[in-house]
């Protein structure tokens, strides 16, 4: 079964979508009732991307730099200029009746594309900050999966710790029988309530690890105590591994590499903002001028150009170029660790599904085969107390091992879809 998934909270994560499809592995999707009903991955997601509060603070973000551009659209504002010049005199009155006052409106017009460099800017960060968003998304979803994850492992716990303690129990009461009739001393019969007990311990310790692993999944989307029961997944599913060349040919749509090209392009705007100011800005002014001696008036127009402003943009010009293959270079270090890691991640994955299917297929029919064969010759008198336990134990340890590796391979086929973006292939 698969599904697509779009939050209502954000914008549509191609990414995302390949890691939720992962984790269909898990089980099939199911709608809750009730608090009791057991939760879907896909509810967790939901919930984790609509209440998580690192999420929130994109939108206020996001809002800032909307009034960063809105404000950088802004052509320069007009100024209104009064000056009093006074012709040399002596004598106060005598200065104020010879005084010019000029009035005038002043405007700098900005040359080439200044303004134009200057919002690209601030929607190059805009776009970032939405790459960043993505990232921050599927680092939540890979964190919720493997929260999940845990918490199905823990369910699965559980249940093996309480087939101990049912096998711990039969044996305690074939053990009677033979006890009563002098077959078997007593001391086989207090091992074995020792080892009920012992069970016991386990399966309570288990309850306890679920009910922390409950409430760490809950924290995601926080909530203060779990409002789900269980989980609804199944480990022993875990498909293949797919063909690591595909997945090394994804990592150019992996979100942290696309991060780097949006910090490439904001490098790119201002590096255009920075050559754009070489041009420089001319300053016009036109006013009338009133001469109180004489009573005369007339008209004033001035222009005002800055020198040296290529020098002046040199600096910011080189600075915004030496970031951009700054950038590059951290890109190029980033990609070669995650093809590494990927590969090495893809091997592990490729062992654990062995595992799995070896466990479930042959170990264990084999070892539930010896048990029953172990239990039925103690009974008969052919087999030793030790023997029994002996056989018992390696069948636990075996479903052990089983669980272990299948969530193993959940948790590495989680991480290697995080750094690939990339779906790994299903078994039907």
């Amino acid at each position: 079964m698969t599904y697509q998934y779009r939050s209502a909270a954000t914008r549509a994560l191609p990414a995302c979508r390949l890691l939720l499809l992962l984790m269909l592995l898990l089980g099939a999707v199911t709608t809750r009732a009730a608090e009791s009903a057991a939760l879907s991955l896909r509810e967790a997601i939901d919930a984790t991307l609509r209440e998580h509060p690192q999420l929130q603070s994109y939108r206020f973000r996001e809002q800032a730099l909307a009034g960063e551009r809105s404000t950088a659209a802004l052509r320069p504002p007009l100024q209104l200029n009064a000056g009093l010049e006074d012709a040399f005199g002596s004598g106060a009155l005598n200065m104020l009746e010879r005084a010019e006052l000029t009035l005038s409106l002043s405007q700098v017009i900005e040359l080439g594309t200044q303004r134009d460099a200057r919002i690209n800017t601030v929607t190059q960060r805009v776009d970032l900050l939405r790459a960043e968003q993505r990232v921050t998304e599927l680092d939540l979803l890979a964190e919720v999966a493997r929260r999940f994850i845990a918490t199905a492992a823990a369910q699965e716990q559980v249940a093996l710790e309480q087939r101990a303690v049912s096998l711990a129990q039969q044996t305690l009461d074939a053990l009677q029988p033979l006890v009563d009739a002098g077959q078997t001393p007593a001391s086989e019969q207090a091992r074995a309530t020792a080892m009920l007990e012992r069970a016991r311990l386990a399966a309570a310790q288990a309850q306890t690890t679920l009910a922390a692993a409950r409430i760490d999944l809950a924290s995601m989307w926080n909530a203060a105590t779990p409002d789900f029961a269980a989980v609804s997944a199944d480990l022993l599913q875990v498909g293949t591994s797919g063909a690591v060349s595909d997945l090394l040919l994804a990592l150019d749509s992996n979100p942290d590499l696309l991060l780097f090209a949006s910090e490439e392009r904001l490098l790119d705007a201002q590096l255009l903002e920075a050559q754009s100011a070489q041009r420089g800005s001319v300053q016009l002014t036109a006013g009338i001028r009133h001469l109180r001696d004489g009573n005369d008036t007339g008209f004033v127009v001035s222009a005002s150009m800055p020198l040296g402003s290529r020098q002046r943009a040199s600096g910011a010009i080189a600075a915004a170029m030496a970031n951009r293959e700054e950038v590059a270079t951290r890109r190029a270090t980033a990609l070669n660790r995650m093809r590494a890691q990927l590969s090495g991640l893809h091997l592990q994955l490729q062992h654990a599904i062995v595992e799995v299917d070896t466990l479930r297929t042959t170990v264990l029919p084999q070892l539930e085969n010896a048990l029953q064969q172990t239990r039925d010759a103690y009974l008969g008198g052919r087999y030793s107390y030790v023997e029994l336990v002996g056989a018992q134990r390696e069948y636990l340890d075996a479903e052990r091992a089983l669980l272990d590796a299948a969530t193993d391979a959940h948790l590495l086929r989680a991480e290697i879809e995080r750094l690939s973006g990339a779906a790994l292939s299903q078994e039907p």
